[in-house]
């Protein structure tokens, strides 16, 4: 029988509308804030990861639109997304 895990933390960077947040789970949590917060993207964000692990790195991203409509629309996002994006891939790839 497999042991029940609990995700603790999530920390994000450049996803969508979320430049950088971390963010410390507890048993029952409430996700809250006025509209265009990126509440939104905090869950997909989650449902990117779970995609990632279930289908792969290349069919989670064409499902949202592709790198660059999950990548934050900065400068530093956009000069780097090719790199970040090899990163992902193999860190994805990764035994934990």
């Amino acid at each position: 029988m497999a042991l029940p895990f609990m995700i603790r933390r999530v920390e994000l960077r450049n996803y969508r509308s979320i430049e950088h947040c971390d963010v410390e789970l507890g048993p029952l949590m409430f996700l809250v804030g006025p509209n265009a917060s990126g509440k939104s993207n905090f869950l997909d964000a989650l449902r990117f990861v779970a995609d990632c692990l279930n289908t792969s790195v290349s069919t989670a991203l064409r499902s949202r639109g592709g790198f660059k409509e999950v990548c934050r629309q900065s400068l530093e996002c956009r000069e780097n997304s090719s790199e970040r994006f090899r990163r992902l891939q193999s860190s994805l790839a990764s035994p934990v």
